[in-house]
């Protein structure tokens, strides 16, 4: 690969609808017969009639309720009965650790991968990643996959039967792939297959904040009533799919790393990492409107990101985040961690300090 190369990562095949669960062997058929299929218990019992339904004829499937912590030693384990187990494709179903344990089990045994979102929380689903924990639920390191999932099934019907707050978490980390991308782009910055991002990923990640805009507010009332419309299938997609490509392709910035920061807090509050991200959105936007080359542009980004998280219930300061409180001590643990060099700040288009930093998180104490 030169410097001039540019990689762009994406799933296979990727199907989203109502029932598409109950399809499920259609699309399955071309990677291999019986399906390997990790849940937990209660996800589990939530998908199984519409699984068995869509895998008939189709080397049918061996549930495994898991419920350990995504470590090394589990996965070995799970490589074992599912190569004991004759099933030939490898399944993850729920939320992110399900679908991060099925792609390392794939990975390991040399398996097609298949990720079955039943909440469109995240736009891991897509990814050519997991993240691995120690036994005792501790971050031990990120497992970078030779190739992206075979499939990406998202049913929406599970989808919108989940809580509304978690198609929020989803939005929020949609949220950023925008405008990390541009600042990574405009930085000369590295997506995470290590190239520059290229015109497919921009345009994808501009699809998202586009439909955001257009649609997120409108879905989360659907939502909210489990009664699924356009705008809920939009945003959907916009979450799992146009996020997951746009920010492995697009690259990160200072908003993850910020997110990062808070994590490293440990504090037992109510944010997700989707709340996280959208606060880091925010603590970038303060950043390049008082650092960056277009001022105006950020600040005109800033108030529109703003209503835009008040409208779907993120957080837009640091009372949102439970967070008011925050001490001096933490604020310096909160930017040491941001700005790890082996982090995402270096994508940004200009040096940022940690007073930088800490001042312009302490510019979004209080909420819209």
């Amino acid at each position: 690969m030169t410097d001039q190369d540019k990689r762009t990562g994406a799933p296979s095949r990727y199907v989203q609808g109502p029932g598409a669960l109950r399809r499920l062997g259609r699309y399955t058929r071309r990677l291999g017969q019986g399906v390997f299929l990790i849940s937990d218990a209660a996800g589990i019992e939530r998908i199984r009639r519409d699984v068995e339904e869509g895998l008939p004829g189709a080397g049918g499937v061996e549930f495994v309720a898991f419920e350990e912590a995504c470590c090394e030693k589990e996965i070995t384990e799970l490589v074992r009965r599912f190569e004991a187990s004759g099933c030939q494709v490898v399944a993850g179903a729920g939320g992110g650790r399900h679908l991060d344990v099925a792609k390392a089990v794939a990975a390991f045994a040399g398996a097609p991968m298949v990720m079955l979102p039943t909440v469109a929380s995240t736009d891991a689903p897509c990814s050519a990643l997991a993240v691995l924990y120690t036994p005792d639920g501790i971050f031990d390191r990120y497992l970078y996959l030779d190739k992206n999932p075979d499939l990406v099934l998202a049913d929406t019907a599970h989808i919108a039967a989940a809580p509304a707050r978690l198609l929020a978490a989803g939005m929020g980390d949609a949220l950023s792939t925008w405008f990390e991308a541009r600042a990574c782009a405009e930085a000369g910055g590295k997506n995470s297959f290590g190239t520059a991002p290229g015109a497919a990923a921009l345009c994808l990640a501009q699809g998202c904040w586009n439909n955001l805009l257009r649609c997120g507010a409108k879905a989360m009332e659907q939502a909210a009533q489990k009664c699924p419309g356009e705008e809920l299938e939009t945003i959907v997609e916009t979450n799992i799919y146009l996020s997951g490509v746009g920010f492995e392709s697009g690259g990160l910035a200072a908003a993850h790393a910020v997110a990062n920061g808070i994590a490293s807090l440990g504090r037992a509050n109510r944010a997700g990492h989707g709340q996280a991200v959208a606060f880091g959105v925010q603590v970038q936007l303060v950043l390049e409107q008082r650092l960056g080359a277009q001022p105006l542009r950020a600040r005109q980004d800033l108030g529109q990101v703003r209503a835009f998280c008040k409208s779907v219930g993120l957080p837009t300061s640091l009372t949102d985040l439970e967070l008011a409180d925050i001490t001096g001590e933490e604020l310096s643990e909160l930017a040491r961690v941001a700005l790890d060099p082996a982090g995402n700040m270096g994508n940004m288009p200009f040096a940022v300090t940690a007073e930088d930093l800490i001042g312009a998180v302490k510019a979004l104490a209080q909420p819209v």
